[in-house]
């Protein structure tokens, strides 16, 4: 696994790289951990064990955006369950039929 840089070396390479930047403050772009999205290809999301799921990652990791793929049944079926874990729906595409299916929270 690759270690992670810190921020100070960032800067130092941009700045060997744009020597211009040299005497500029470098702008302060969010950390990885300021904002936590989960992109899951869920299937079946109306069942228990998804529901018993994601009630346990939303607690666990503190999500702000969701975004589930292969739902596969209608956003209206559940959308009460997202808004009692405090997510509105963004954008939807119910199925259609059983098949895709995707929500932005």
């Amino acid at each position: 696994m690759a270690s992670m840089r810190s921020r100070d070396q960032d800067h130092r390479r941009i700045r060997s790289i744009l020597p211009g930047l040299a005497t500029d403050p470098l702008p302060e772009y969010p950390t990885m951990d300021s904002l936590n999205i989960l992109v899951w290809n869920c299937r079946e999301a109306g069942s228990n064990a998804f529901k018993r799921n994601m009630r346990e990652l939303i607690s666990t990791h503190k999500l702000e955006i969701l975004i589930l793929m292969e739902t596969k049944v209608p956003y209206s079926s559940i959308g009460n369950f997202f808004n009692n874990m405090g997510f509105i729906a963004a954008i939807i595409v119910d199925p259609i039929g059983r098949v895709c299916g995707i929500w932005l929270l």
